[in-house]
């Protein structure tokens, strides 16, 4: 009955609405599950709703113990909607209802978004339930209609599916034509009211869905075409952003690539049944005409190349190519399920239940290659990517602004440097866009105009910025405007106290300074964040990037939502990070007492593998010792409880001995052992390590180098813990150490900064030195003792 059939149909609306709600939630909560799977879910979904018309438009037929297996293939076309003739009324009721399924899915869709705001929305205040409900309510008319229109264009052709039956009151011919869905109307317009009716609803939809809707899309995406590629989408361009934030936004055709695709679908589902309406549907030509289509929308697929994402686009490729093959098995099926005669003439050995099962694997291939490219990510493009969503960050600006970053230096004595990090930072970005005076500066009196179309403002500090008037008329703009401010500076801290002074001298009498505003608001402003170090070494750059990328993805409108936010906790990929170094042995970190630094360095060093680094105080036995009581000063520094193995003068190499860090307890350990433990000497520089007559360290290095003990050179950079430049090294080394044969300076020291991020690097690059060396065979092990 009618009541029964409206009660089903109001359980199943209730369902998908709960279950929409609950992915709507996940996808809220936790939004890099859009950003990773959208487009391959769309490219699956599309894949499916081509194959389930494989019987209704093609008229292939799958034996019946293989197609009870792809029954769920109905599901993509929301065939679990589609009302059933005589339930709500006649055959045109039907038929409108069927055609207007999306419509009202959409409206229910709309209207639990609009109570879900309403009680969700903590003000309650009208404003911001309208802006909300603005925002989402058009997203999900794109997407219903998105997924809806191939599967609609191809219920809609149901009033054109017609099949031939002789009867006595037929014509000349003897045949008359009846509607498939409904037998009883007669294919004759002439001849059946009923039937005319029906065919001035099909014009109708037929211009509502197959044509209309790829129209709309083109428009939408024509409109809102010059935001997205200035990465400043406006409201309307994040409405319909399902349709071109998964397709590279500088190439125009990528953009529409979404249009594309959508008409290449309501082709293969609908549109075909044009082709030889009177009997295509048991002949190959419609067949073999999807065949060729899929051919060259894959060949066209492959040189544009429209995805952000390769596994995106490869995901795609081997789709429409294995669309192309089961179009092909499709021919086979045809000719061999009626003639097997000429099917072993045309095809071969291939028979009609062989393809059937080929069409079946690759069904099932595509899931499993879904799959697949779902759980494998790797990114190999020199490029930015979250840690959280291994995508690229979003770099939407405000619809007023132009340039992500403004760069103000001073060109005197900050040009270069200035370029080269607005490069790098393009090179890993390269849809940031840095407004750079060689750039983009042709009339200086824009300055103003170019600051407030910038959403960060970014100093590079160097000696004489504040001394010319264009520089603290730019950061006097960015102060007025309340632009978030980035200061980047080159070489120690000193730089930073110079960099104040320097701004007090020259704004405490600038009558051009912001009216009530002090140089300490100023200053307090510009390094409220903490300034950065640029640092253009190696890994130690690629960190300062991370540092300044982050600062500027933090002041982007995409990234004020806090669940968005999160997704920069994680930091970020670059190419030849400095990873973590897993060690391959065991290895036993040595360090001098008097090598002020060296041992809370050498424990940061241990908590990063604490399982396979020891430490060990590592000091020199006195040369003027006399042999018989050499193992009596030991004993003397370290007393000693329970039983000590027996020790004799033998026993005790000249040079290096060693001892625990934690208990200073004799090690007992075996003259020389093949194969044995790594050492390696941790060494501390500073301007106190070899100075102020301490020749103990100097020792240590000495013996090390003579007993081929492994040294890393650890060079401190922080001023007030005693930094100094590298060059004064070879003026405080004992001479010994720097000339042949120990040469400690012929290998690079390892910088060492406070700063977290840089420190980190620091302490990755020693592991990095301790697991490249190469282990020494036959390395003589010692005992410790101390000076």
């Amino acid at each position: 009955s009618t009541g029964k059939y409206v009660g089903y149909l109001f359980i199943v609306l209730v369902v998908a609405l709960f279950v929409i709600a609950i992915i709507w939630i996940l996808l809220k909560r936790f939004p890099m599950r859009r950003e990773m799977f959208q487009a391959k879910f769309k490219i699956l979904v599309g894949f499916f709703q081509v194959i389930s018309s494989y019987e209704i438009v093609y008229g292939v037929e799958l034996a019946d113990n293989i197609q009870d297996y792809f029954e769920f293939l109905t599901r993509f076309h929301l065939d679990f909607l589609h009302s059933q003739r005589n339930c709500i009324g006649g055959e045109i009721t039907t038929y409108i209802l069927n055609a207007c399924r999306p419509y009202i899915l959409c409206a229910l869709l709309i209207t639990l978004l609009l109570f879900f705001v309403m009680f969700s929305e903590r003000s309650n205040e009208w404003t911001n339930i309208k802006t909300q409900f603005g925002r989402q309510a058009p997203y999900i008319a794109v997407v219903v209609f998105y997924f809806t229109v191939p599967y609609v264009s191809r219920d809609i052709f149901d009033a054109r599916r017609c099949r031939a039956f002789r009867t006595i009151d037929a014509a000349e011919d003897g045949y008359k034509r009846y509607l498939l869905f409904a037998l009883e109307v007669e294919c004759d317009v002439n001849e059946d009211e009923e039937y005319k009716r029906l065919m001035a609803w099909f014009w109708t939809f037929f211009v509502l869905w197959p044509c209309l809707v790829p129209v709309v899309f083109l428009v939408l995406l024509a409109v809102v075409k010059r935001s997205v590629k200035e990465s400043r989408p406006t409201a309307l361009a994040k409405s319909c952003r399902f349709l071109w934030e998964d397709f590279d936004e500088t190439s125009s055709i990528a953009l529409y690539w979404d249009v594309i695709d959508t008409f290449r679908k309501i082709f293969l589902n609908g549109l075909i049944n044009f082709v030889d309406e009177q009997q295509g549907f048991s002949k190959v030509l419609r067949l073999s005409v999807a065949c060729a289509v899929s051919t060259m929308y894959l060949a066209f697929l492959v040189i544009v190349q429209p995805y952000k994402r390769k596994e995106d686009l490869y995901f795609s490729t081997i789709s429409s190519f294995l669309l192309v093959i089961v179009f092909g098995l499709g021919d086979v099926l045809h000719i061999c399920g009626k003639d097997k005669v000429k099917c072993t003439d045309l095809v071969g050995g291939l028979d009609a239940n062989t393809a059937a099962i080929a069409i079946g694997i690759l069904v099932v291939a595509m899931i499993g290659i879904t799959i697949w490219f779902m759980c494998s990510r790797k990114y190999r493009a020199p490029i930015v990517r979250l840690k959280s969503t291994k995508n690229l960050p979003n770099l939407e600006m405000l619809p007023s602004h132009m340039y992500h970053v403004f760069m103000s230096h001073v060109w005197s004595t900050g040009q270069d440097k200035t370029h080269a990090i607005a490069r790098s930072l393009q090179l890993h970005l390269p849809k940031l866009k840095v407004w750079l005076d060689v750039d983009s500066l042709d009339d200086v009196d824009r300055l103003e105009e170019y600051i407030a179309q910038s959403a960060v403002f970014v100093i590079f500090y160097s000696k004489g910025y504040f001394q010319r008037e264009n520089c603290r008329r730019e950061f006097y703009k960015a102060f007025e405007m309340k632009k978030p401010m980035i200061l980047l500076y080159n070489g120690g801290v000193s730089v930073v106290e110079e960099m104040k002074e320097e701004c007090r001298t020259q704004c405490e009498n600038d009558e051009s300074r912001p009216e009530s505003t002090s140089v300490s608001d100023l200053l307090d402003i510009l390094t409220s964040d903490g300034p950065i170090c640029w640092l253009k070494e190696g890994s130690f750059s690629l960190e300062s990037l991370k540092l300044v990328y982050l600062r500027v993805f933090r002041n982007l409108p995409f990234y004020q939502d806090t669940s968005r936010r999160r997704q920069l906790d994680k930091g970020f990929y670059l190419p030849s990070d400095v990873g973590s170094v897993p060690l391959s042995s065991s290895v036993q970190l040595l360090y001098c007492e008097e090598n002020v630094g060296a041992f809370e360095l050498a424990k940061e060093i241990e908590a990063k593998c604490p399982d396979n680094i020891t430490i060990e105080r590592a000091v020199v036995e006195e040369e003027q010792m006399a042999e018989e009581n050499s193992v009596k000063s030991v004993l003397d520094v370290f007393p000693i409880t329970g039983t000590f193995p027996v020790v004799g003068i033998d026993d005790i190499e000249d040079g290096l001995l060693f001892t625990t860090a934690r208990t200073n307890d004799l090690i007992d350990l075996v003259d020389i052992v093949e194969g044995s433990q790594k050492q390696v000497l941790l060494l501390y520089l500073n301007k106190n390590t070899f100075g102020d007559g301490n020749d103990c360290v100097a020792k240590v290095v000495k013996s090390a180098s003579e007993k081929k003990i492994d040294i890393i050179l650890v060079h401190e950079q922080d001023a007030e813990k005693d930094a100094c430049p590298f060059g004064d090294f070879f003026t405080l080394t004992p001479q010994e150490l720097i000339d042949r044969p120990h040469t400690i300076y012929k290998d690079i020291a390892i910088p060492l900064y406070t700063l977290e991020e840089y420190r980190n690097i620091s302490l990755q690059m020693i592991m990095q030195d301790i697991e490249g060396e190469k282990e020494k065979k036959g390395r003589m092990r010692f005992f410790i003792k101390s000076c």
